[in-house]
């Protein structure tokens, strides 16, 4: 709270002051000689090398408070510590219960002025004690790994009651192995998946998918869309995989798209669980594109965007051996802003204001009917199967690497990135990115 007088309350720091100096070293200087304060008031109740149970029955206070104490005073990063700061309550119980066991009133005395003064700092910078968390984390050596899961619980809920519609799980797939006939490429089915899609109002379209293909700086490949893997699809229809979606099936239309290109929207959906619907397509894109690195193209990207809101998403790409570079590790992972939609997604990876953070990790296992079993689509494997059984393609070729995210950030894409391998020259080719499934 500042006052009238330019003065923020409590304080002979001016506004401007404040101002002319950086977040980070105004936290050390209002955060850390209260930090200093709490350690050595523990260090003087409990001696050297306490633990929380020492300082609980020292002081006869909750165990909870004794821990949020220990880790606020003794944790090496101060912007990690002040996140378990105790509030003014607690921080009250500490300085009574402290001043008491030591016989030294001036313990309240010193502590009561430093937590006004956090409180004060903490309303100044961000007005709740949320938004100043998430402002210490990112300051933190690790910097923040990640949104915490409540929080994006929290956002799955709230996009839910305002766009009106929510899913279980969202999933995009991807099957890539090198082209008999042209190996310098590669062909690809792109799988999507929306499981248990539900509706909360009435007269809500939803997308199920459409495509992009583009190189690193963004020029768009190919607009055109792919060969349905059920040959039971009448042509300029979805490529529904109808075996793995629910009956019956919802209504559908096209539609404009942005770029030249053509959206499904599911239409006609009921409200509620009993009109649950779940919708698989699978799209057979032969030659889609290089299979080599060249000076403008370095990696292939395999990115499922969030536009729905969805308790679950899964990003699968399965890759047949010696396709990629590095095939059998771990592969990079980026969560992407979507808030500026004229940018694609290679060229956002370059920016790290519009990276968020993540801290889950990519499964790479051999892939067979086995490992492909996921519990919360327990027909996925088996639609796997499906799809490569019609291509002719042998499943145990192929590496699985699966990426598992709760509670996806709306609006963001998922990205996962492979590296190249080094194009002969005759075999070089240009334009690697892949932005295949949108939903």
């Amino acid at each position: 709270m500042v006052n009238h007088a330019g003065q923020s309350e409590g304080s002979s720091v001016s506004v401007e002051a404040l101002r002319a100096s950086t977040f980070s070293e105004q936290c050390r200087a209002t955060i850390g000689p209260f930090l200093e304060l709490i350690r050595g008031t523990i260090v003087r109740v409990c001696g050297p090398a306490p633990q929380a149970q020492d300082l609980h029955r020292a002081l006869e206070i909750d165990t909870t408070l004794a821990w949020k104490l220990m880790r606020a005073a003794f944790d090496s990063d101060l912007f990690v510590a002040a996140t378990y700061l105790p509030g003014p309550r607690g921080c009250s119980i500490f300085g009574k219960a402290a001043a008491s066991v030591l016989d030294d009133q001036r313990v309240v005395e010193r502590i009561e002025p430093l937590s006004d003064a956090y409180q004060r700092f903490i309303k100044l910078h961000a007005g709740d004690r949320d938004s100043f968390e998430t402002m210490l984390l990112a300051h933190a050596e690790a910097g923040l790994s990640d949104v915490p899961l409540a929080r994006r619980k929290e956002a799955f809920k709230a996009n839910g009651g305002i766009w009106g519609v929510q899913t279980r799980l969202l999933g995009g797939m991807f099957f890539v192995r090198p082209n008999t006939e042209f190996p310098q490429m590669v062909d690809m089915v792109v799988m999507t998946g929306l499981v248990d899609l539900r509706c909360l109002r009435p007269h809500v379209e939803w997308p199920i998918c459409w495509s992009r293909w583009s190189n690193d700086g963004g020029e768009l490949r190919r607009t055109d869309g792919g060969i349905a893997v059920d040959p039971s699809n009448e042509p300029m229809s979805p490529p529904i995989l109808r075996e793995f979606c629910s009956k019956p099936l919802p209504s559908m239309r096209w539609a404009d798209a942005a770029d030249g290109q053509s959206a499904c929207l599911l239409t006609d959906l009921g409200v509620g669980d009993t009109a649950m619907r779940t919708v698989t397509t699978a799209e057979y894109m032969p030659t889609v594109a290089p299979r080599f690195r060249d000076p403008k193209n370095t990696s292939a990207e395999f990115a499922v965007t969030v536009r729905a809101p969805a308790e679950m998403l899964l990003l699968d790409v399965l890759v047949e051996e010696d396709t990629f570079a590095l095939v059998d590790r771990e592969p990079e992972v980026a969560i992407v802003s979507r808030l500026h939609e004229a940018t694609t997604p290679q060229r956002l990876l370059r920016h790290p204001r519009n990276l968020l953070p993540i801290s889950e990790k990519v499964e790479v296992v051999r892939a067979s009917p086995r490992s492909c079993e996921f519990q919360p689509w327990g027909e996925l494997s088996n639609a796997y199967q499906s799809v490569s059984d019609r291509l002719g393609w042998s499943m145990d070729r192929f590496t699985l690497h699966r990426l598992i995210l709760p509670f996806p950030i709306l609006p963001s894409s998922v990205v996962m990135s492979f590296p190249l391998q080094e194009a002969t020259p005759l075999s070089a080719a240009r334009g690697t990115s892949l932005d295949a499934s949108r939903v």
